[in-house]
């Protein structure tokens, strides 16, 4: 660097990506699609993730144990890096041949440079890298990590008169177990004995306003090595999978039935008394994935007037999954499938849950000329079993609403003991290669269609066909760097044949040469219909939607940093509208110090919010009521970095 003075050296947390920095991306696998990225910035600050779907998933809970030193002189910046042959997979063969890609980033000037270039039209990263060759007679080392961990709790808030359980304070102590052991250097058998939530960072706060649940990301280390080899998406328009880690050591299910004068005390996790998991992939291609697990029975305490007694609100339950797919067609193909088991020891009160429930699919990959075009697609099936009162449970819950009153494709039949459904996807496009790219696709979920037990389902009775198109300009023109621009469109039917959801959007994405950067879009929904709103009611009709957004930010390589835009939605005669306005103010007035200040403003009017429903003159009626919130918040963080690696 033939100025460096002006080489920036921010301090940040792991994986922060600020400052002057180079990365360095290992294919050891070779196959194409996944990689190990590690990035260490001027400052010494590690950055390390797992790439997958050649370059579209960068795992940031990736946290493999390297080591660095960086140093600045007249020349510029040096790092060397240390990373031990044990954090990388790879498969036993005289000469290695990897995928290699270097990548330093001048952060001032937000320019990159490569060592293997990728042209920007290119379909994917990773199947774009350099080779690695001449690693000769390297043995994979067997690797073995044994990690006991403790976790102490405190917390305090204002006592609750009368509530033995509220007293002002509650302290826990936890431990538990982690273990590695490399039977091969790309395949791992992981263990662990009473992971704990606590071992990693809380979730963010969320509020749900209707009924569906929220999905949160797994961040218990046992769980995230290799996750991607578990994971099987139904789509790319929601969470839908048929692996959920959270599931294993969820919240207990059941609340028990208590009275105005008792008190009660429910664990807020299931204890999971051990788990083990096979995994990896093999030189030749072969994904192999293996999990099983156990958990504990859980119990509430309950309180009334000094008299104790517990109520089980979670049964023992064991999981297992098992994912098998194989690369083929020189990696440009893959073929695979999975399978899940989850059985519960059913007894009183917990017979609201499904005893028994088993789910598996299929999913596959092609790839052609040059892996511009592509053909994909999944396949999912079901079958869920329990006690009539469960399955009936199953037949009303939010995911399945077979009590709908205009339902003529579904019931409620109370004699039912099981349940079995399926779904899949089917998707062809234009991935690289040339300004415009393009894709198409129809997913279905069935009514009876049920994943929740180890996977993640929000809504069955489904079938979505969309197509998107999009154009990138390849080469600066004018003030831009770059322009993007895309448009899509989908319809969604139910199993009933009912056209419940047309919407078309059109969005704008701009960079600049000072580095600014813009993004606006336009979405048009003229038919909105739910079969969910009403809550067991008949379809719901909202009325035609237009929305609009625009954001625009400055360079990130500037000491004082600003983002702003509205996003605007209103529907036909005012039956509802949304606006908000977000401003983000962020100030590095030292390389360890950051300053943030995020004002926003939120207002949402509805003159049709559900509220409940009543019987009246022997028929139903859904009650709907007005609602105006408005919310003024600001958020301040200040971030001080004492030590790159802390």
């Amino acid at each position: 660097d033939k100025h460096p003075d002006s080489i920036i050296r921010r301090l940040s947390r792991r994986d922060g990506f600020v400052g002057d920095r180079t990365t360095i991306i290992f294919d050891s696998y070779h196959d194409k699609r996944t990689g190990f990225s590690f990035t260490i910035t001027a400052a010494g600050v590690k950055g390390d993730e797992f790439v997958s779907q050649n370059g579209d998933n960068w795992d940031e809970s990736w946290n493999p144990i390297w080591y660095t030193a960086t140093t600045v002189d007249s020349e510029g910046w040096n790092a060397e890096l240390k990373i031990p042959l044990s954090q990388l997979k790879f498969g036993k063969s005289d000469e290695q041949i990897w995928g290699l890609q270097l990548m330093r980033n001048y952060f001032r000037t937000q320019e990159h440079s490569v060592w293997q270039r990728i042209p920007i039209d290119a379909p994917g990263l990773i199947s774009e890298f350099g080779e690695l060759r001449g690693l000769l007679n390297i043995e994979p080392q067997k690797q073995l990590e044994i990690q006991p961990f403790t976790v102490t709790q405190l917390e305090t808030y204002p006592a609750e008169a009368g509530n033995p359980f509220r007293d002002g304070s509650d302290f826990k102590l936890n431990g538990g177990l982690d273990a590695k052991i490399g039977i091969t250097n790309d395949l791992t058998l992981d263990l662990t004995v009473n992971p704990d939530f606590g071992q990693v960072e809380a979730d963010p706060g969320a509020i749900t306003l209707d009924a569906f649940e929220i999905f949160f990301e797994e961040q218990r280390p046992f769980f995230v090595e290799n996750k991607n080899i578990f994971n099987y998406d139904i789509d790319n328009f929601s969470a839908d999978n048929l692996f959920y880690s959270r599931r294993i050591g969820r919240n207990p299910q059941i609340d028990p039935e208590v009275t105005d004068n008792e008190y009660v005390k429910k664990p807020l996790n299931t204890t999971i008394l051990g788990a083990a998991k096979f995994s990896g992939k093999t030189r030749n291609g072969w994904s192999v994935g293996m999990l099983e697990s156990l958990t504990s029975r859980e119990f509430a305490k309950i309180d009334s007037d000094g008299q104790r007694r517990k109520e089980l609100v979670e049964p023992l339950t064991n999981y297992f999954v098992g994912r098998l797919q194989k690369d083929f067609n020189h990696r440009n193909s893959y073929i695979g499938g999975i399978f899940t088991a989850t059985n519960r020891q059913i007894e009183a009160p917990v017979n609201l849950l499904r005893k028994a429930a088993y789910t598996g699919g299929m999913d596959f990959m092609h790839q052609w000329k040059n892996r511009t075009y592509y053909i994909s697609g999944n396949t999912v099936f079901s079958h869920v079993t329990g006690s009539r009162e469960a399955i009936t449970e199953t037949q009303e819950s939010p995911v399945h609403l077979f009590n709908r009153v205009d339902a003529s494709h579904v019931r409620v039949d109370p004699n039912r003991t099981s349940l079995t459904g399926s779904g899949g996807k089917i998707e062809a496009g234009k991935a690289g290669n040339g300004h415009w790219r393009y894709a198409g696709g129809i997913t279905w979920r069935s009514p009876e269609l049920e994943l929740n037990d180890i996977g993640f389902l929000r809504q069955a009775d489904e079938i979505r066909q969309y197509a998107r198109v999009n154009f990138r300009t390849l080469k600066p023109k004018g003030i831009f760097n770059q322009i993007w621009t895309g448009f899509d469109m989908f319809t969604t039917y139910d199993f009933d044949s009912n056209h419940n959801r047309t919407q078309y959007r059109f969005q704008n994405e701009n960079s600049y040469k000072n580095n600014w950067w813009s993004e606006f879009g336009f979405i048009h929904s003229p038919r909105t219909y739910s079969n969910s709103y009403l809550q067991g009611g008949p379809r719901y009709r909202f009325a035609r939607e237009n929305a609009h957004w625009f954001y625009f930010g400055t360079a990130n390589s500037k000491k004082l940093r600003y983002v702003a835009g509205y996003v605007y939605s209103q529907g036909k005669q005012d039956n509802f509208s949304y606006l908000r306005f977000e401003n983000r103010f962020e100030y590095q007035p030292t390389n360890a110090l950051q300053l943030a200040f995020n004002p926003e403003y939120e207002r949402n009017i509805s003159k049709t919010q559900y509220v409940t429903q009543v019987d009246y003159n022997g028929g139903v009626r859904y009650i709907m009521a007005g609602i105006t919130q408005q919310t003024l918040s600001a958020s301040i963080r200040i971030n001080y970095t004492i030590n790159p690696n802390l």
